[in-house]
C-alpha cells in the first residue's frame, strides 16, 4: 500500500521532506529510450508539435472586400484574358450546364490556371 504523500502535510496525510520527495522522484521508472527519444523530437519541433509552417490563403471570390471581383485585378490578366470574356463564358456555361454561377466560375478559374 502506497501512502499519499504531499508538501501541505493536510490532516490525516504526511507531509513530505525535500529528501523524501526527492526519492519518490528517483523511485519512479525510467523511460524508455524510445519514449524519451520521441518526447525529445516534440520540444525540438516547439510547442505547437508541427514541424512544418502553415500557410493560409485568403482570396475574396465573391468581390465583398473590392469594388470589382478580385479575379480581374491579377488572375485574369496573367492569363491574357479579358474580364468581359471570362464572364461571359462563364455565365454561358452555368446556363448550358444549369450550374451555379459561383461554382461554375471557380471551376473555369482552376481549368485555365
Amino acid at each position: 500500500m502506497v501512502e499519499r504523500v504531499t508538501a501541505r502535510g493536510r490532516t490525516g496525510e504526511k507531509a513530505a521532506t525535500a529528501g523524501e520527495r526527492l526519492s519518490a522522484l528517483a523511485a519512479k521508472p525510467a523511460k524508455p529510450a524510445k519514449a524519451k527519444a520521441k518526447a525529445a523530437a516534440k520540444a525540438a519541433r516547439g510547442k505547437s508539435g508541427f514541424s512544418k509552417k502553415t500557410i493560409a490563403l485568403v482570396y475574396d471570390f465573391d468581390g465583398t472586400l473590392s469594388p470589382k471581383p478580385m479575379q480581374e485585378y491579377s488572375f485574369l490578366p496573367k492569363l491574357g484574358i479579358k474580364a468581359e470574356d471570362f464572364w461571359a463564358e462563364c455565365t454561358a456555361l452555368a446556363r448550358a450546364e444549369r450550374a451555379d454561377p459561383l461554382i461554375t466560375y471557380m471551376h473555369l478559374m482552376y481549368k485555365k490556371a
